[in-house]
């Protein structure tokens, strides 16, 4: 037996390799590690995770890879000095990341839809005066924290005064509730935005970039008509028109609630808010679309 060793010994010494062992952090041996020399597959380690290296030859990188662990790479000359080697399991990388998986994203349209007796009627819509403000109540009646999405507002297709109407810019924003009064309080974005409905589409969508939170109390959706220089460049047959918006539910309306007011150029100030029902004025179909986003690790 002993002469078999000696033997054994001598044969690896001429054939100048040595026995190199792929192991887990755990000591546990790992087969059918892929070895490439130069990008140049070579070998497998064995059931003992042992693989063998010539230091005679002429290599600069050795790669080690595996399905269940870490790529590992070395220059060829340092490996042979190298006994074991311990590849790092790819799950053990995950460990120090948080992970979080998106649930179902609700989207909710909080938007007022037309009775069928509405639907027929040909002029339901309202041209306010310039300097005019138009204002909806959203409320929010739901249990669940939501952010603003997007902003809904509805301009009709016909309307009881020239077509080009549907298509003139007004100025958009969101507006906090007084929790006292219930009024419109103060413009919670931080520029206002100028919509204008397209050829063909049945509403104006304003995407909003940054996410606003849905208020427990509700918001309001503001719309605004400039003064007539603003409409300097939208003169249809050389006269002056405001867009015209839909209106639709009756006045005692429980679900939504609009207000109005205008603005006084001689005093430079608004007038106080009527509230539509009280001036028999339907209300306006402004709305909004709001997601909620659940997060579990």
């Amino acid at each position: 037996m002993r002469i078999i060793l000696i033997a054994l010994f001598y044969t690896t010494i001429m054939c100048g390799q040595n026995k190199i062992f792929v192991l887990t952090k755990s000591d546990v041996p790992i087969s059918d590690v892929n070895i490439y020399y130069d990008s140049i597959y070579v070998q497998k380690t064995d059931l003992n995770g042992v693989f063998n290296v010539n230091k005679d030859l002429n290599h600069k990188k050795i790669k080690l890879t595996h399905i269940g662990f870490k790529d590992y790479t070395a220059n060829f000359v340092d490996i042979y000095k190298i006994q074991k080697i311990v590849l790092t399991e790819k799950i053990e990388e995950l460990e120090t990341v948080e992970i979080i998986q998106t649930k179902k994203i609700e989207s909710i349209k909080l938007f007022p839809t037309p009775g069928v007796l509405e639907r027929f009627k040909t002029f339901n819509n309202f041209n306010p005066s310039f300097g005019t403000q138009l204002c909806v109540h959203v409320k929010n009646t739901l249990n669940e924290n939501y952010y603003i999405y997007k902003i809904i507002i509805s301009v009709r297709k016909t309307y009881n005064c020239p077509k080009e109407t549907e298509n003139l810019p007004f100025i958009v924003n969101l507006m906090s509730i007084d929790t006292i009064s219930k009024l419109p309080l103060k413009k919670i974005l931080e520029s206002d935005i100028i919509a204008r409905k397209e050829i063909g589409e049945d509403y104006v969508e304003i995407n909003l970039s940054k996410k606003e939170i849905f208020p427990p109390e509700g918001i309001f959706v503001l719309v605004e008509i400039p003064n007539s220089n603003f409409y300097d460049n939208y003169t249809i047959k050389n006269k002056y028109y405001t867009p015209s918006f839909e209106l639709i539910l009756h006045k005692t309306s429980k679900n939504i609630n609009s207000y109005y007011r205008t603005y006084n150029y001689e005093l430079s100030e608004y007038s106080e808010w009527y509230e539509n029902s009280k001036q028999s004025i339907p209300n306006f179909r402004f709305g909004i679309e709001i997601k909620k986003i659940n997060y579990e690790k």
